[in-house]
């Protein structure tokens, strides 16, 4: 009788051990969709009163009705994950080219990102040429705040992120707010917004907004990095590419502009 026992608590246990194993394997595995929403934006009362400037800050106005068309969906499994922008606009809508959430979540592209080899990849698109740019996850430098709060049930940290801007043109700061939740501890987000101890489920840039929408779990996710088109290219070389490219562009505006009537 106490052999008996014993064997029913040793199967016991091993049925709630493989259960939570199981349990565990589908919380790493599924799908993740990010609303993507275009920021209001003060121009202030006299570039809207203006008469050129104020028909342009209508069409953005305008054009930032469409945010509901604006998603990314990002797969994940225990390994790593994929972020894609789905294409819901409107490809005759004119207004579509002053989306702020339109323009930036098609410019992040698709970025692939194993946490378990710390590689990331990303395309871009350059001079009508697709890239897929190898770097590094460490050099997203978050900063973990203790401020936190509840958004759709989960309990949620904040994480500020800031990027020096540095050309002709601006010499600024950006700074983009993310609130994650540390109870789902899946290092992803929307787009390259990759890398805290939890998934993000709210994320603030300049001009545009990201809201998880909704968070699906499956048995299993299968993602290929080699499936991604495009030509490789390392983060530091795409980037020497993009700034000789961008100091013709600046000086060419700049010449251009000294060449107005009263300048």
């Amino acid at each position: 009788m106490k052999l008996s026992t014993t064997i029913f608590l040793f199967i016991l246990i091993q049925c709630v051990m493989a259960n939570s194993i199981l349990s565990q394997s589908v919380k790493n595995n599924g799908i993740a969709v990010y609303n993507v929403m275009s920021n209001k934006i003060d121009f202030g009362e006299d570039i809207r009163n203006n008469h050129l400037a104020g028909d342009l800050v209508k069409y953005l106005d305008k054009a930032g009705e469409n945010n509901n068309q604006v998603n990314i969906k990002v797969k994940f499994n225990s390994n790593a994950s994929i972020s894609e922008y789905i294409n819901k606009i409107n490809p005759d809508d004119h207004l579509a080219g002053l989306n702020f959430a339109h323009i930036k979540a098609k410019a992040d592209g698709t970025v692939y990102y194993n946490w378990n080899q710390k590689f990331l990849l990303r395309t871009r698109q350059f001079d009508d040429k697709k890239y897929i740019v190898e770097s590094s996850p460490d050099s997203i430098d978050w900063i973990l705040q203790e401020d936190s709060k509840v958004i759709n049930g989960y309990e949620c940290k904040k994480a500020v992120l800031q990027k020096i801007r540095n050309n002709i043109l601006v010499n600024d700061t950006l700074t983009t707010i993310a609130w994650y939740a540390p109870s789902i501890t899946l290092p992803i987000g929307p787009g390259s917004y990759i890398g805290l101890p939890g998934i993000i489920v709210e994320l603030h840039e300049k001009t545009t907004s990201y809201y998880l929408n909704t968070i699906e779990f499956l048995e299993e996710v299968k993602i290929d990095p080699n499936a991604i088109e495009g030509k490789n290219i390392s983060y530091e070389d795409f980037n020497k590419m993009r700034k000789k490219f961008d100091n013709i562009l600046y000086k060419k505006l700049f010449d251009d502009n000294k060449k107005m009537p009263g300048n």
